[in-house]
């Protein structure tokens, strides 16, 4: 076994013990805050037994956090490592899921805060996954509605016609979706 490996496996088993000893909301939120990016990378190792242990892992915090709300994740360091991922890999997956999850669990400060950083890790990725991330950032979308534009933050639509041109389109198939009844 490669020192590497061998580093990789202590380190997710080390995780799993952490993971277990954080009884209380506050204390699997320090868990979450210092380790959950270190935790979707070990999900993509490259040796099968780690990688294995890693999903395993993060299976079990997912059960943990959807019964915690008020626990917050690392969003932001989620966002920024997520450009990085490769589209399909299980790090990219399992980053799209905390996202998700923890996007909403922000403020609505810091959500307006990260949108820029949200729609530049759209860039690049599947159509499916972006919008993904669009649909996540929508109810910030209609807070900036009700604000004046010198409130928003630099979203850079302006600049980017590529992503100018999703983002848009986007809303538009939100808006031709023909109302449920």
């Amino acid at each position: 076994m490669s020192s590497s490996l061998t580093l990789d496996a202590e380190q997710v088993e080390r995780n799993f013990l952490r993971l277990a000893s954080a009884e209380t909301p506050k204390q699997l939120e320090a868990f979450v805050l210092k380790n959950l990016v270190n935790c979707i990378d070990l999900a993509s190792n490259a040796n099968e037994n780690v990688k294995t242990q890693g999903v395993e892992l993060l299976t079990h915090l997912n059960k943990r956090l959807k019964g915690n709300e008020d626990v917050q994740l690392p969003v932001e360091q989620i966002l920024a490592n997520f450009q990085n991922y490769s589209s399909g890999s299980l790090s990219s997956n399992f980053a799209m899921i905390y996202i998700k999850m923890g996007y909403g669990r922000l403020g609505m400060n810091d959500q307006l805060r990260l949108l820029p950083k949200l729609l530049e890790s759209s860039k690049g990725k599947p159509r499916r996954q972006q919008n993904e991330l669009f649909a996540v950032s929508a109810p910030v979308f209609y807070e900036l509605a009700g604000r004046k534009p010198v409130e928003w933050p630099a979203l850079n639509l302006n600049k980017d016609d590529a992503l100018r041109a999703q983002v848009l389109s986007f809303f538009a198939d939100i808006l031709l979706i023909p109302p449920s009844g």
